[in-house]
């Protein structure tokens, strides 16, 4: 069972638990009202999988949620995630997308955490990575940063602070802005073995030189490099 549910409204706040006694529902996608709670013992069906929570102000999340494995949050102002209550035991991708003001993550509460995505806009808040290294099933990265180097340096923040060694699928949305950071990080992730890109490497563009001087020199023998064609 899926449901969406829209209040485009700068006033009011909703509760999520109000929807727990719909025990067949498995997939939500909730977008709007200015603040998103999922807190308590009830605070959503019992057999949700899947979580989307989008254009909201602010974004609460400490309860406990067995079944949740796939989580997006977009578009918001502030986005907490910890507490004392908070059990994501199967939570196996975050994808974070344009959080604008404040991003708080207790990144040792996700256990199971295997795919991690982060989408930067202009107005994006501090990344509040120190804790990623608590990621140990970490495996998949997803870095987007819309040509601006501010958040160029953010992604870069990231792949320093994710665990290196179990690291085996890197993405980033573009080869432009490369910095030496984000060049020497690559050199650190022996275990790497598909990095993909969204767009396609051109050998006649100087922005994108240095990547191609990485994927010669530094990335480990058996990865693999993927780029669309057009």
């Amino acid at each position: 069972m899926e449901l969406v549910c829209e209040e485009f409204s700068d006033e009011g706040e909703w509760h999520l638990g109000a929807l727990s006694a719909l025990t067949a529902l498995e997939q939500l996608d909730v977008n709007g009202w200015r603040h998103l709670l999922v807190e308590g013992a009830a605070a959503l069906p019992p057999a949700l999988s899947q979580l989307r929570l989008a254009l909201a102000a602010t974004v609460t999340i400490n309860a406990a949620l067995p079944s949740l494995q796939h989580l997006a949050v977009e578009y918001v102002d502030t986005l907490q995630l910890g507490g004392g209550q908070l059990q994501l035991p199967q939570l196996a991708s975050l994808d974070l997308s344009c959080i604008k003001r404040e991003l708080w993550v207790d990144w040792s509460l996700l256990p199971s955490l295997q795919l991690l995505g982060f989408a930067f806009d202009s107005r994006w808040a501090a990344v509040g990575a120190e804790g990623l290294s608590a990621l140990t099933n970490l495996t998949s990265l997803c870095l987007s940063w819309n040509l601006d180097p501010d958040n160029a340096r953010r992604a870069s923040q990231v792949l320093q602070a994710a665990p290196p060694t179990q690291l085996q699928h890197l993405y980033y949305d573009t080869a432009a802005l490369l910095s030496a950071e984000q060049r020497d990080s690559l050199a650190q992730l022996p275990g790497l073995r598909q990095l993909s890109f969204g767009e396609p490497l051109e050998e006649s563009s100087p922005s994108q030189q240095p990547w191609l001087e990485v994927l010669r020199t530094v990335l480990p023998d058996k990865c693999e490099v993927q780029q669309p064609t057009y």
